[in-house]
Protein backbone atom coordinates (compact mmCIF):
# COMPACT_ATOMS: atom_id res chain seq x y z
CA UNK A 1 0.00 0.00 0.00
CA UNK A 2 1.20 3.37 -0.82
CA UNK A 3 1.58 6.87 0.58
CA UNK A 4 -1.12 8.90 -0.33
CA UNK A 5 -0.20 12.38 -1.66
CA UNK A 6 -1.84 15.92 -1.79
CA UNK A 7 -2.99 16.95 -5.53
CA UNK A 8 -0.03 19.79 -4.98
CA UNK A 9 2.38 17.35 -4.04
CA UNK A 10 0.92 14.51 -7.15
CA UNK A 11 1.20 17.34 -9.12
CA UNK A 12 4.96 18.85 -8.52
CA UNK A 13 5.80 15.06 -8.56
CA UNK A 14 4.48 14.16 -12.08
CA UNK A 15 6.41 17.29 -13.02
CA UNK A 16 9.58 16.09 -12.24
CA UNK A 17 9.08 12.77 -13.66
CA UNK A 18 8.26 14.80 -16.64
CA UNK A 19 11.70 16.72 -16.52
CA UNK A 20 13.78 14.03 -16.30
CA UNK A 21 11.91 12.42 -18.97
CA UNK A 22 12.75 15.56 -20.83
CA UNK A 23 16.29 15.79 -20.19
CA UNK A 24 17.54 12.23 -20.56
CA UNK A 25 15.85 12.90 -24.23
CA UNK A 26 17.29 16.03 -24.70
CA UNK A 27 20.43 14.17 -24.04
CA UNK A 28 19.95 11.91 -26.63
CA UNK A 29 20.10 8.95 -24.57
CA UNK A 30 18.33 5.60 -23.73
CA UNK A 31 17.19 4.76 -20.88
CA UNK A 32 19.68 1.94 -21.15
CA UNK A 33 22.09 4.71 -21.59
CA UNK A 34 21.28 6.93 -18.63
CA UNK A 35 20.98 3.70 -16.62
CA UNK A 36 24.41 2.32 -17.55
CA UNK A 37 25.98 5.83 -16.76
CA UNK A 38 24.03 6.26 -13.90
CA UNK A 39 24.31 3.14 -11.78
CA UNK A 40 20.47 2.90 -11.65
CA UNK A 41 18.54 0.15 -12.43
CA UNK A 42 16.50 0.47 -15.96
CA UNK A 43 13.49 -1.00 -14.24
CA UNK A 44 14.30 2.28 -11.57
CA UNK A 45 14.32 4.66 -14.20
CA UNK A 46 11.23 3.64 -15.69
CA UNK A 47 8.98 3.65 -12.68
CA UNK A 48 11.12 7.66 -12.05
CA UNK A 49 10.10 8.54 -15.45
CA UNK A 50 6.38 7.45 -15.32
CA UNK A 51 6.10 8.50 -11.84
CA UNK A 52 5.30 5.58 -9.92
CA UNK A 53 7.73 6.41 -7.36
CA UNK A 54 8.70 9.04 -5.82
CA UNK A 55 12.42 10.16 -6.15
CA UNK A 56 14.68 9.46 -3.69
CA UNK A 57 17.01 12.55 -2.60
CA UNK A 58 19.97 10.76 -3.26
CA UNK A 59 18.58 9.81 -6.34
CA UNK A 60 18.00 13.56 -7.33
CA UNK A 61 21.83 14.13 -6.56
CA UNK A 62 22.80 11.04 -8.77
CA UNK A 63 20.72 12.25 -11.70
CA UNK A 64 21.82 15.68 -11.58
CA UNK A 65 25.98 14.70 -11.54
CA UNK A 66 24.95 11.92 -14.30
CA UNK A 67 22.39 14.31 -16.51
CA UNK A 68 24.98 17.04 -16.09
CA UNK A 69 22.29 19.96 -15.50
CA UNK A 70 21.44 22.15 -12.61
CA UNK A 71 18.62 21.43 -10.34
CA UNK A 72 16.53 24.41 -12.17
CA UNK A 73 15.96 22.17 -15.22
CA UNK A 74 14.98 19.09 -13.18
CA UNK A 75 13.28 21.72 -11.22
CA UNK A 76 11.25 23.46 -13.73
CA UNK A 77 7.69 24.08 -13.34
CA UNK A 78 7.45 23.03 -9.80
CA UNK A 79 7.37 26.38 -8.51
CA UNK A 80 4.00 27.39 -10.86
CA UNK A 81 2.47 24.49 -9.21
CA UNK A 82 3.02 25.14 -5.50
CA UNK A 83 1.98 29.22 -5.94
CA UNK A 84 -0.90 28.37 -8.17
CA UNK A 85 -2.18 25.43 -5.80
CA UNK A 86 -1.60 26.68 -2.33
CA UNK A 87 -3.77 24.34 -0.30
CA UNK A 88 -5.72 21.91 -2.57
CA UNK A 89 -9.51 21.11 -1.86
CA UNK A 90 -10.19 17.74 0.10
CA UNK A 91 -11.83 16.33 -3.08
CA UNK A 92 -8.57 16.35 -4.70
CA UNK A 93 -6.64 15.15 -1.57
CA UNK A 94 -8.80 12.18 -1.57
CA UNK A 95 -8.68 11.62 -5.68
CA UNK A 96 -4.97 12.11 -5.32
CA UNK A 97 -3.61 8.50 -6.31
CA UNK A 98 -1.16 6.01 -4.22
CA UNK A 99 2.36 5.85 -5.05
CA UNK A 100 4.85 3.79 -3.86
CA UNK A 101 7.61 4.97 -2.05
CA UNK A 102 11.37 3.80 -2.18
CA UNK A 103 12.24 1.56 0.97
CA UNK A 104 16.01 1.51 2.07
CA UNK A 105 17.36 -1.96 2.32
CA UNK A 106 19.34 -3.15 5.12
CA UNK A 107 22.37 -4.82 4.91
CA UNK A 108 23.19 -7.54 7.24
CA UNK A 109 26.37 -7.12 8.76
CA UNK A 110 28.70 -10.29 8.40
Amino acid sequence: MGKRLSAVDWAVHKKFAANIRRERRRKGWTIEQLAERSGITVRKLQRLETGEIVVPGRLIICLLVTLRCGADRLFSGVDNILSRNRAGSARARRAAPRIKTVKKRRVKKT
